[in-house]
Order: structure tokens, then C-alpha cells, then sequence
């Protein structure tokens, strides 16, 4: 897990912030569970959020894909911990949120290219992308073919 992070704090840097949050709860976590002197129990989450609960986050996730989102920022909406949003957000949704937010930005970054007369450059800010080389490489990795490829089928 911590080389995990480690490679991806290298690669993407600031563009990957939710998913290093995630990453760093989840390695805490696992840390607490296998190495703590004290034996303390870690509960595990059961149901998912209530509705009006993932409701609310959607929402938020959809209007400020432009934004940094963290998962301290998604968690405190609702008023819970990290590490508890963290797990009822994938029993809802089936995604861990860094995954489900980088779904919802290249959604919306294919709507926007199939426009033709935004500049890739512009695409990239608008869904929340700090630089196009790692908007690119995640595009490619998910969709597989580049942003400019995919502008030019349409």
C-alpha cells in the first residue's frame, strides 16, 4: 500500500489527492489492525449511507468536479469520519469515492470534448485535472484512447 502511494504521490501529485486520502486511511487502518500493541477493534460498516446522505454527496460531487475534493471535505458534509464515509460510500455506489469521482470527471470531460470547440487544455481544468498529461494518461487508462482522439471522432 505504501509503495502504492508512494508512486502515485510521484506521478500524478496534487491530481490524486482523493485517492491518496483513501489510500492513507485505508493503510492506517490496516496498520491498527495487524500492529496495534492494543488490541482495538476496527468496526466494520454495514447499509450503506442513508439516501438523503448520498444524495447530498452526489450532488456536491457533481456540481464541484473542478474542485479538489477530498475525502475529509465529502466526509464532513455528512458530519462522519473519513474512514466511515469511505466505506458506506462504496456499499453505496459499488466505487471507493476516488474511483467514483474520477468516473464522474471523465464522463463529463467526454461530454465536453464531443463539443469539438473546447480546447483539451480547457476540458482538463473543467473536471478537475491539474494537468493535462495526467488528465491524458487517465483518460487513455479508462477509455483508451487519448482526449484528442476521442475529440476527433466527433
Amino acid at each position: 500500500m505504501a509503495l502504492a502511494l508512494k508512486m502515485e504521490l510521484e506521478i500524478a501529485g496534487e491530481d490524486s489527492k482523493l485517492y491518496v486520502d483513501s489510500m492513507t486511511t485505508a493503510l492506517a487502518a490496516h496498520l491498527l489492525r495487524r500492529y496495534a500493541v492494543k488490541n482495538s477493534v476496527i468496526k466494520e460498516y454495514r447499509g450503506g449511507l442513508p439516501p438523503y446522505q448520498l444524495k447530498i454527496i452526489i450532488e456536491y460531487i457533481q456540481e464541484h468536479l473542478d474542485r479538489n475534493l477530498s475525502l475529509d471535505l465529502l466526509a464532513n458534509l455528512i458530519q462522519i469520519s473519513p474512514h466511515y464515509f469511505a466505506s458506506l460510500f462504496k456499499q453505496c455506489t459499488g466505487l471507493p469515492p476516488h474511483q467514483y469521482i474520477t468516473q464522474c470527471r471523465l464522463e463529463k470531460a467526454k461530454t465536453l470534448l464531443r463539443r469539438r470547440d473546447l480546447p483539451i487544455a480547457l476540458v482538463c481544468q473543467e473536471v478537475g485535472f491539474k494537468n493535462q498529461s495526467h488528465f491524458t494518461r487517465v483518460f487513455r487508462q479508462h477509455v483508451h484512447i487519448t482526449p484528442k482522439a476521442y475529440q476527433n471522432l466527433f
